[in-house]
This record gives C-alpha cells, structure tokens and sequence, in this order.
C-alpha cells in the first residue's frame, strides 16, 4: 500500500481559488489528494470522488472486521 505524504501535493488557498479548475484537473488526472493550506496550516483536503468512495470503503471494512475479531473474543461470533 502507498503511503500519501501530503506535503508533497499541496497548494496555498490563494493559489487553489485562483486556478480551481487546473487543480482539480491534477486531482482528477494524477488521482493523488490535494491538500489546501490556509495561513500556512494544512485546512482542507481535495480528492478525485471515486478514490473518495474507496477510502470510505476500506474504513467501513475495517471497522467490519474490528467489531467481527470482538464478538469472536466474546464468544459471541
């Protein structure tokens, strides 16, 4: 698995208002998040929808198998 380093990809909050549709083409195209520092701090995250959805699916599964590992130590599984 790719760790996402994420100062790697990020822009200032000036710089993504002043060309939103190049960074969210990068986004789409490199399909890397984009991450959005606001007064130097990192504020916000962009991501391509689909790899979005594949984050939330991998958390949900995890957290599936977290709950399965604690009924199965109860004796419950």
């Amino acid at each position: 698995m790719t760790k996402i380093k994420l100062e790697e990809n990020s822009c200032s909050l000036n710089d993504f208002q002043a060309d939103v549709a190049t960074f969210m083409t990068k986004v789409k195209k490199d399909q890397e998040p984009l991450v959005i520092k606001e007064k130097g701090s990192n504020s916000a995250v962009l991501m391509d929808v689909e790899e979005y959805r594949k984050l939330v699916e991998k958390a949900q599964l995890l957290e599936e198998i977290v709950a399965a590992r604690k009924e199965i130590k109860s004796g419950e599984g």
